[in-house]
């Protein structure tokens, strides 16, 4: 059925066929989903066996993994659409950067690129209710430790650019106090 829709090449225009491939996974992603697929109805028909057997510790344990499912699926979600995302967003960044002729084209969309999939995951740990608090205060020193470096960087490569505008501007502040107003 993905086939019929296209649903590989549609992957591979947002790069997540050579996402895949890079992972050392040699299958397409609607053999993926298919197998995805086939895996959860086989489960499901294995729980409704197992609550058959009316057996209660089983039965609860069932009720918490199928409760767990939405949550599961949601991950599986964000993860995919984040890769896509992190995979558009980084060539964008490619070809902007290359038209602008910056040297460093790759290594930055490679930055952001690890950027979105850092973030990705930290959603995707959250949204599984794996330690919540660790990743949102991990992500968060790492996010303000990056911001402080950033800031210094620049602080300190644009010490004499800044030195300069501000001198500019004092001239012509003076320039403007020395000239005569009219009454």
């Amino acid at each position: 059925l993905l086939r019929a829709f296209r649903f590989d090449a549609l992957c591979e225009r947002f790069g997540l066929g050579s996402s895949l491939a890079k992972t050392g996974t040699n299958q397409s992603p609607s053999h993926l989903i298919g197998r995805l697929s086939f895996w959860l109805v086989f489960l499901l028909f294995a729980f409704m066996g197992i609550d058959a057997l009316d057996l209660t510790a089983t039965t609860n344990m069932m009720s918490d993994i199928i409760g767990f499912f939405p949550q599961m699926l949601a991950a599986v979600l964000l993860l995919f659409f984040g890769m896509l995302l992190a995979n558009f967003i980084a060539e964008a960044a490619l070809i902007a950067t290359v038209n602008a002729q910056i040297q460093e084209a790759r290594i930055i969309a490679s930055f952001i690129r690890w950027g979105v999939l850092i973030f990705t995951a930290a959603m995707v740990l959250t949204q599984l209710g794996i330690a919540k608090e660790i990743v949102v205060a991990a992500f968060s020193i790492i996010f303000g430790g990056v911001m402080l470096a950033l800031a210094i960087a620049v602080g300190l490569g644009g010490q004499t650019m800044v030195k300069d505008v501000l001198e500019q501007r004092l001239r012509r502040r003076k320039v403007e106090q020395d000239e005569m107003s009219h009454i």
